[in-house]
């Protein structure tokens, strides 16, 4: 960390350029948070994380298929961290991993807890897609969700209320990483029972 690459480095040509579908085990196998990161062809990293948070880094290459990254960011209860990784990018580049060590930072005098680990990132690349045929309109498909529960007993599925809260402008966008991260609210719960836990922690999230 804070140096410079060589200045010969070739990042333009490197397989690892592009945008990820990154994810992360740190030991105990949970590798429920989806990120999606680019590698830009100038030695930058940007990382969006399952709770949207970014974070931004750099990368460099260390051969033809491998390079190291590493950023330092705070975590969302005011604590800095040091991710560090070495990554191996498949033959056919259409995947990644990378082994990484993670470090605690004191925010007061910046000494490090030491490097821990390694965790394991797996990437896959983010492959684009043109459009299909439409099976009907945007507000078709979220107006599906409408009505009572016993019209759509399994309504409401976390990515669809997330649509409504950015379509429609409710609440605040943490609300939405708060309650990704509450364990109480599972993605197969009714409209009633949602609104019920809603409810009890102060949210409204709005519909048509």
């Amino acid at each position: 960390m804070g140096r410079s690459p060589p200045k010969d480095t070739d990042f333009a040509e490197h397989p690892l350029v592009g945008p990820w579908e990154l994810r992360a085990d740190i030991g105990d196998g949970d590798t429920s948070c989806l990120s999606q990161v680019v590698f830009t062809d100038e030695g930058a990293y940007i990382d969006v994380d399952c709770d949207g948070i970014v974070v931004i880094g750099g990368w460099e290459p260390t051969g033809d298929t491998t390079a190291n990254m590493s950023f330092t960011s705070s975590g969302p209860e005011g604590g800095v961290y040091s991710i560090r990784a070495s990554v191996e990018v498949a033959p056919d580049g259409q995947s990644f991993t990378a082994p990484f060590t993670f470090e605690l930072i004191d925010g007061a005098t910046g000494e490090g807890s030491g490097q821990y680990g390694p965790g394991m990132a797996t990437g896959t690349r983010t492959v684009v897609e043109a459009p299909g045929t439409p099976e009907g309109s945007v507000l078709d498909l979220f107006g599906q969700f409408e009505g009572t529960p016993e019209a759509a007993p399994n309504a409401w599925p976390l990515s669809g209320r997330c649509w409504l809260a950015v379509r429609r402008g409710a609440n605040d966008r943490h609300g939405i990483a708060w309650r990704a991260r509450n364990p109480d609210w599972r993605p197969g719960m009714t409209a009633a029972e949602s609104d019920r836990w809603e409810a009890a922690i102060g949210m409204t999230w709005a519909r048509s």
